[in-house]
C-alpha cells in the first residue's frame, strides 16, 4: 500500500534568482486508485514548488510530477549545499506516505553599496564624516578603507579600517579627515577626498566535488543551470567628500576685541565722570547724620556741659596705687531692656535641624519589581537637603514621594553620589509619609542587589 517516488537527480545547482528542475516519479502501490499530494521540506521549502498539486493514479500506475527550485535573490537565502526532501502523502494511505530527499547546491551573490554621511564637512582641525557599506548578498563581505586626496594634504583616521559585513546588514564606521597644515586667518580652504572601499577576496566553499557528481549523476535537462562558479571580487568603490577647512582664528574674533576694548573705554569715561563723583556725595550725605548725632552726644557729656541729678557723675581719685573709682548714677524711671539670648542653640522659622537615612540595607534591592523603604513625620518637617549615593553603580531607578506625589525620580545610573540642595524646601506635615522607591535593573560590582540609599536634612517643627 501507499506509494514508492524517484528523482531523476538527486544533486542540483542554481544561481539566486533563477530556477532548476527535476522530475519526480511517482508509483501507486495501492489496491485503488489514490490521490497523491506533495510538500518541500527542508531550509528551502519557501522557494520549493511542485506542479501539479495533486496527482492521480491507478493501482501499480505511475506518474511524473516536475520540481521547481527558485531560490530569490535575498541576503536570506544562504549560498552552499541544501538538502531538501519532497514527501509524497497518499491520500488513501496516509502512513504509506514517502519521501524522496536530495540536495541543491545555492550559489553566492554579491551586492553592496556605499554611502558618506554627510557629504560636506567644516572644521579648524578635522572634519568628521561617517560611511554606510549595505551588503545585500547573500554571504559575509570584508571591507577595508582608504583615503585619499588630489594634493595628499589631509590625513585620514578611521575608526575601525577594516570590517566584516554580514548578509542582508548595514554597517555604518566614523573617520576624521585631518589636514597637515592649519592656518590662523583667512578664507576657507576645499579639500576634496575620495573614500575607498575595498572588499577582501571571498572564501568560497569547496562545492567543486560536489557539482562533478551532480554532473555524473544526470545530464543537465532544459530549465536546468549550471554549477554556481565562485562569485569574483567586486571592483572598489569609492565614494567623494568635501572638507571645508576653517582658519583657526574665527573671522569675528578681531572685531569683538576691538568692540569689547571700546566697551572698556566708555565704562571707565562714565566712571570718572559721572559715577564716581556720585557715588562720593552719596557716601558724605549718608555718613553725615550720624556724625552730627555723635557730636551733639559728645558735646552734652562734655566737662561744663551741665550738671543735675539727672546725669552720670565719674569722679577719679589719683594715688599711688592708680586706682580710679567710677560712680555711675541713673536717672530715676528711665526704663532699661535687655536682650535674652534664645535658648537651646540654633532655630531657623522652619524649627530646629534634623536629619535622618533611608536605606535597604543589610539587605540588598534584587532585580524585579519596586522595593520601598517609607519614614513617617511625628512633626512637621521642612526637607532643605538630600544626599543620594550609589556606591556600587547599580542601575535602575529611584523615586521619592510625598504620600502619593511624586517628588523626585532619577536613574541610579545617572550618579554615583548626587548631592541636592533646595532654597525652597519640601514642607511635610505631621503625619505624612515621605517613601523611597527602588527598580533594580542591574546590580553593580557582582552584588546580588541594588544598594542605594538617601541622607535628608531639614528642621523639624
Amino acid at each position: 500500500m501507499g506509494a514508492s517516488a524517484s528523482l531523476d537527480r538527486l544533486e542540483l545547482a542554481v544561481e539566486p534568482g533563477q530556477q532548476v528542475t527535476a522530475q519526480l516519479r511517482v508509483r501507486n502501490n495501492g489496491t485503488v486508485v489514490d490521490q497523491f499530494g506533495f510538500e518541500a521540506l527542508g531550509a528551502g521549502a519557501a522557494w520549493i514548488e511542485v506542479e501539479p498539486e495533486f496527482l492521480s493514479l491507478f493501482p501499480d500506475a505511475e506518474g511524473t510530477v516536475t520540481v521547481f527550485f527558485r531560490p530569490p535573490r535575498s541576503p536570506n537565502v544562504a549560498p552552499g549545499p541544501t538538502p531538501f526532501g519532497i514527501k509524497v502523502v497518499s491520500g488513501e494511505d496516509a502512513g504509506g506516505s514517502t519521501v524522496e530527499e536530495g540536495v541543491i547546491t545555492v550559489g553566492q551573490f554579491a551586492d553592496r553599496t556605499v554611502e558618506l554621511y554627510p557629504l560636506t564637512a567644516r572644521g579648524r582641525r578635522k572634519g568628521r564624516f561617517e560611511v554606510a557599506v549595505d551588503n545585500r548578498g547573500n554571504s559575509p563581505i570584508h571591507v577595508e578603507f582608504a583615503g585619499s586626496d588630489p594634493e595628499n594634504a589631509c590625513r585620514y583616521d578611521f575608526a575601525q579600517p577594516s570590517l566584516v559585513v554580514a548578509p542582508g546588514t548595514a554597517h555604518f564606521t566614523k573617520f576624521d579627515v585631518v589636514p597637515h597644515d592649519h592656518f590662523w586667518k583667512g578664507p576657507l580652504k576645499t579639500h576634496q577626498f575620495q573614500v575607498v572601499v575595498t572588499e577582501r577576496a571571498r572564501q568560497v566553499a569547496a562545492l567543486e566535488p560536489q557539482m562533478a557528481g551532480a554532473s555524473a549523476l544526470a545530464p543537465p535537462q532544459a530549465g536546468s543551470v549550471p554549477a554556481p562558479s565562485p562569485v569574483a571580487t567586486p571592483a572598489p568603490q569609492t565614494v567623494n567628500g568635501t572638507l571645508m577647512q576653517e582658519a583657526m582664528l574665527p573671522p569675528w574674533l578681531i572685531k569683538a576685541v576691538l568692540a569689547l576694548l571700546a566697551l572698556i573705554l566708555v565704562l571707565w569715561i562714565l566712571w570718572i565722570t559721572l559715577f564716581k563723583p556720585t557715588v562720593e556725595s552719596a557716601a558724605k550725605d549718608a555718613v553725615a547724620a550720624p556724625l552730627a548725632s555723635l557730636a551733639a552726644k559728645v558735646d552734652a557729656i562734655a566737662p561744663g556741659a551741665g550738671g543735675g541729678g539727672g546725669g552720670a557723675t565719674t569722679t577719679t581719685t589719683p594715688g599711688g596705687g592708680g586706682v580710679t573709682t567710677a560712680t555711675t548714677t541713673t536717672t530715676p524711671g528711665s526704663p532699661t531692656t535687655t536682650a535674652a539670648p534664645p535658648p537651646g542653640g540654633f532655630v531657623s522659622p522652619f524649627g530646629n535641624p534634623s536629619d535622618f537615612r533611608l536605606t535597604f540595607e543589610p539587605a540588598n534591592v534584587p532585580p524585579g519589581p519596586a522595593l520601598d523603604v517609607t519614614h513617617p513625620f511625628t512633626a512637621s518637617f521642612a526637607l532643605t537637603d538630600l544626599v543620594l549615593q550609589n556606591p556600587r553603580g547599580d542601575t535602575g531607578l529611584i523615586t521619592f514621594r510625598r504620600g502619593t506625589n511624586i517628588l523626585f525620580t532619577s536613574a541610579l545610573e545617572n550618579f554615583r553620589d548626587l548631592d541636592l540642595h533646595f532654597v525652597a524646601p519640601y514642607l511635610f506635615k505631621s503625619g505624612e509619609t515621605m517613601m523611597m522607591s527602588v527598580i533594580c535593573t542591574a546590580p553593580g560590582q557582582g552584588q546580588p542587589g541594588c544598594t542605594p540609599s538617601a541622607s535628608i536634612g531639614g528642621f523639624s517643627k
